[in-house]
């Protein structure tokens, strides 16, 4: 029960921000000729591709209530969404963090997509660059929410504390280069940090902020590192949906809007179908039966009556799709509430008229439209549930319904 709540909380917290970034992409677009700035293009950058990525998890098959990346992805598209009203003097470092950020959720949707699975952190194959992409993520998600703090603070928040609230450092990122670091202190103490920091990462990713850097020193990087990166990502959001007469801003924006429209769909869905509600259906199925076989037994009829043992086979069905997962599960749904259905209007019938259903010609013709329905979907139920357990013989034809 817990875990089902938690698994609604985050849902309804996802749809609220995207009720929000949409909004905000819409006014912004509906006031484009207003002065724009590198920020907001960063912040609905990075909202779509954190959207993105979500969506790509749950596709994939992640669990709301318990990926850690899909939490963290709320609570980035939250910050960015905040980050657009930054107006001190790191507007800069901000679009910055929030353009490496979106370079680290792309490279995690694109590994997903070429390997076709999850991406799961306890998985020992996963390749060391997404290992570093977490900790890069959660290290800048950090200095967002940083720059927010200073921003509500008016400037009189000491952001200088940055660097020892975020943790660690530079080392427990880059193992990697942990020899060549001690190596280049040796030989030159007073060397640019700045300049260390792009020569040894590299600019086409984001370095996190460590307790060795300054701030003042880290954000000097960030300028660069948006400086160096700002053509090819404009030139990826160009690509995008640019049309004639549409400044980067708005197709920027409008690309936001329309992956939060997908996220909302892809939440919507699980909220009413793919996490709850396809095992209740099986059960009501169940229940119904239960209920039909009930009043059958009630007015006189035997247990080999051909519409009890129907009903028998058809609450093991139900019992057996509880579990059914993938495309197959809609139509196993499908199949089970047009079931229920027919069962409950037998029930209905039978306590209406208080006496047993024979099928003879004094039985009103709908029944008979009812028991034709119900062998046919039976049939299917029993399809679905024989390509679900046994694919390979469906696939032969040897467990073929005819």
């Amino acid at each position: 029960m817990e875990s089902k709540m938690e698994t609604i909380l985050q849902i309804r917290k996802s749809i609220v921000l995207s009720c929000l970034i949409h909004h905000h992409a819409s006014s912004f677009i509906h006031t484009e000729n207003c002065k724009v700035s590198t920020l907001s293009n960063a912040a609905f950058w990075c909202i779509a591709k954190e959207a993105d990525l979500t969506l790509e998890l749950l596709r994939r098959g992640a669990r709301p209530c318990d990926d850690y990346l899909i939490d963290q992805g709320i609570n980035i598209r939250m910050c960015a969404l905040s980050l657009m009203k930054y107006t001190l003097n790191n507007s800069v470092a901000a679009s910055a963090a929030m353009s490496g950020m979106s370079k680290e959720a792309e490279m995690m949707c694109g590994w997903m997509g070429e390997n076709r699975k999850l991406l799961d952190f306890y998985d020992d194959l996963i390749p060391e660059v997404l290992v570093d992409s977490r900790k890069v993520r959660y290290r800048t998600l950090d200095v967002m929410v940083k720059m927010l703090e200073e921003s509500v603070a008016g400037g009189g928040h000491n952001i200088d504390e940055i660097a020892s609230t975020t943790g660690g450092s530079i080392l427990d990122v880059l193992n990697t280069h942990n020899q060549k670091i001690q190596d280049g202190r040796k030989n030159k103490r007073k060397r640019d940090k700045e300049d260390v920091l792009g020569k040894l990462w590299g600019w086409e990713r984001l370095l996190p902020l460590s307790g060795e850097v300054e701030w003042s020193d880290y954000c000097k990087y960030l300028e660069k590192y948006y400086n160096v990166n700002a053509v090819s990502f404009i030139t990826d959001v160009v690509q995008i949906d640019t049309t004639a007469g549409s400044s980067l801003a708005a197709a920027v924006a409008k690309r936001c809007l329309k992956m939060e429209e997908e996220l909302v769909s892809e939440w919507k869905t699980r909220q009413c179908g793919r996490i709850f509600c396809f095992s209740a259906i099986a059960f009501v199925c169940i229940i119904e039966e239960a209920d039909l076989t009930c009043e059958l037994l009630k007015h006189g009829a035997e247990p080999i009556n051909d519409i009890i043992e129907q009903s028998s086979v058809i609450r093991m069905c139900a019992l057996g799709l509880v579990n059914i997962k993938g495309d197959q599960s809609i139509a196993s749904a499908a199949a089970m509430v047009g079931m229920a259905k027919e069962a409950r209007r037998m029930s209905d019938w039978i306590k209406r008229e208080n006496k047993l259903i024979t099928f003879n010609l004094s039985d009103p013709h709908v029944l008979e439209e009812v028991r034709l329905i119900r062998a046919r979907t039976l049939d299917a139920m029993i399809r679905i549930l024989l390509e679900s357990y046994f694919p390979s013989k469906m696939q032969d034809g040897a467990l073929a319904i005819e």
